[in-house]
C-alpha cells in the first residue's frame, strides 16, 4: 500500500522534529543511566555558566551531559548535513546517482595525512597526536582536492574528474597498504580506528569553529542551487543560461571537498550517509528543484547519522560502543530498501 505524498513543509517540520528528539535521546544514552532532572538540571546549568552563574551541579554530571553526549549529538548532526550535502553537489556535479564524495579520492588523501600522523609519529601526547591526526587528514584531503581542481580546469569532462578520483583513490589505498606493512603495531591500531568513524572526538571548545565552518560552506552553496538546477539538463543547457560550466564545477568541487575533508579529518572517514541521503529525500519528497531538496538532504543526513550514532551507543554493546562504520550501512541499507519499495510504483 503506498502512502500519498507529503508536502515540503510538513516534511521539512517532520524531519527536523525527528533531529530534535534524536538530539534529546542522545542525552539519555550511555553507560551511565542519568534521570530527565539530573540532565535538565545539567542543560540548565550550563546555559547560567555561559552568563557567569557558578554552578551548582556536580562537576561529573555537567561532564557527561553537556561535554561528552551532547557534544556527540551535534557533531553527528553536524557531519550528517555536511555528508548529505556533499553527496548531493556530488551527485548532480557528475550527473551519477551512484557517485560519492569517497570516490573522489578526498577521503583517501584524509585517509594517508591521519595514517602518516599516526604510523609514524610515536612519543607524543594524547593531545597533541589528536591534533596532528586532524592536520594531517585535513591536510592530505586538501592535496587531493587541489590536484582534482587542477585537473578540472583542464578537462571540459565532469567523468574523466571523477575517474581521476576513482585512480588517486587506488592509488592512495595502495600507499596506505605499503605504510601498513611498515608501521607499528601500536600505530596500525590507531589507525584501525579512526577508519572505524567516530563522533566522540570534538571536544566542546572544537565545536564551535566546526559549526562555523561547516554552516559558511553550506550558505556559500546555497548561491548555486540555480546552477544545480541547470546542470541536470546538461552543460550545454547550463552554457545557454550564461553559466560558466568550468568556474561552477570548480566551486562546486571546492566545496565538496571541503565539507568531507573537515569531517573525514575530525569523524573518519564515515561511510554511507552522503550516499544515501541525497536518495532518501529524493524519495520521501519526489522534489527536483535544489532549493527544495538541499534543506531535506542536510535534515536526512541529520537523522541517518544521529540514528547510528545513537545505535552504536546503547547500553546493550557494554562499556565501549560499536564501530560507526559498522552501523551505518546496516541501519541505512535497510531503510534505502523501505524507501525504494514504497515508491516502486511511482
Amino acid at each position: 500500500m503506498a502512502f500519498p505524498p507529503l508536502s515540503h513543509r510538513t516534511l521539512l517540520l517532520s524531519l527536523s522534529g525527528l533531529v530534535l528528539l534524536l538530539l534529546v535521546l542522545h542525552l539519555f544514552v550511555g553507560s551511565v543511566w542519568m534521570t530527565p532532572q539530573e540532565v535538565s538540571a545539567a542543560l540548565a546549568d550550563a546555559a547560567y555558566s555561559l552568563w557567569g552563574y557558578p554552578s551548582t551541579v556536580s562537576a561529573v554530571g555537567q561532564e557527561i551531559v553537556v561535554h561528552h553526549r551532547l557534544t556527540i549529538a551535534l557533531t553527528a548532526a553536524l557531519s550528517g548535513a555536511a555528508l548529505g550535502g556533499s553527496g548531493l553537489f556530488t551527485q548532480t556535479l557528475f550527473r551519477n546517482p551512484l557517485a560519492d564524495p569517497s570516490l573522489l579520492g578526498i577521503n583517501a588523501g584524509a585517509a594517508l595525512g591521519a595514517a602518516l600522523a599516526m604510523m609514524m609519529v610515536r612519543s607524543v601526547s594524547l593531545l597533541t597526536g589528536f591534533t596532528l591526526t586532524v592536520f594531517s587528514a585535513l591536510l592530505g584531503a586538501l592535496v587531493v582536492l587541489v590536484l582534482l581542481l587542477g585537473v578540472s580546469r583542464r578537462v571540459a569532462s565532469a567523468t574523466v574528474v571523477l575517474l581521476v578520483g576513482v585512480m588517486l583513490s587506488f592509488m592512495v589505498t595502495s600507499v596506505l597498504a605499503i605504510l601498513a606493512h611498515r608501521a607499528s603495531a601500536d600505530g596500525l591500531r590507531h589507525y584501525q580506528l579512526w577508519l572505524l568513524g567516530d563522533c566522540t572526538s570534538v571536544s566542546w571548545s572544537l565545536l564551535p569553529f566546526f559549526v562555523l565552518i561547516v554552516c559558511g560552506l553550506l550558505l556559500l552553496s546555497i548561491r548555486q542551487l540555480r546552477v544545480l538546477d541547470a546542470w541536470l539538463l546538461g552543460d550545454i543547457y547550463a552554457q545557454s543560461l550564461g553559466i560558466s560550466v568550468e568556474r561552477e564545477r570548480l566551486r562546486l568541487l571546492a566545496v565538496v571537498g571541503l565539507l568531507s575533508a573537515l569531517v573525514t579529518a575530525l569523524c573518519g572517514p564515515i561511510a554511507f550517509v552522503g550516499l544515501a541521503a541525497p536518495h532518501a529525500a529524493r524519495l520521501v519528497s519526489q522534489q527536483g528543484t535544489h532549493h527544495r531538496l538541499l534543506p531535506l538532504t542536510l535534515l536526512m543526513g541529520s537523522v541517518l547519522l544521529l540514528f547510528c550514532q545513537l545505535v552504536a551507543r546503547l547500553p546493550l554493546w557494554g562499556d565501549a560502543q560499536l564501530p560507526l562504520n559498522a552501523v551505518t550501512p546496516l541501519v541505512g541499507a535497510p531503510v534505502m530498501v523501505a524507501l525504494l519499495w514504497q515508491h516502486r510504483d511511482r
